[in-house]
């Protein structure tokens, strides 16, 4: 199976939140023991790098952390042009717009991510990390 991983799932991890740190980090320890291919676009990299500067205002920091992270995903996708295009037309948030696009694109299964609702009536399937948990018991 394949899981496009949302930038808020990682940084439940890599920032502690609380009441979603464990949950984020069982889901990804349990996609890795059922061989789920875990994706990560190169925007979610991207804006994981911002959000860890802010946290630690040190970019050697920030990239041990982010190499930490490349050793543990499976696959780094990039947006394509028509991606970034067709994000611009259709309705709702553009950056949410990308993860449908680039999630299509990618032929993955799921769209592993907090903000579900963001994602309603948008031809894919989405998940929270515990309703994934729930799903593969």
């Amino acid at each position: 199976m394949r899981l496009l991983v949302d930038t808020n799932v990682f940084l439940d991890v890599l920032l502690d939140r609380k009441d979603l740190a464990d949950i984020s980090d069982f889901f990804f320890r349990k996609a890795k023991s059922l061989n789920h291919q875990l994706i990560i676009c190169t925007t979610c990299f991207k804006d994981l790098a911002y959000f860890l500067f802010k946290v630690y205002h040190d970019t050697k920091k920030v990239n041990e952390i982010l190499k930490e992270l490349y050793a543990e995903v499976d696959k780094i996708v990039g947006i394509t042009a028509d991606d970034t295009i067709k994000a611009i037309y259709m309705d709702g948030d553009y950056e949410d717009n990308l993860l449908v696009n680039t999630c299509q694109t990618c032929s993955c299964d799921i769209l592993i991510t907090n903000n579900v609702k963001h994602f309603k009536n948008k031809g894919i399937n989405v998940m929270t990390p515990l309703k994934y948990l729930e799903f593969t018991n």
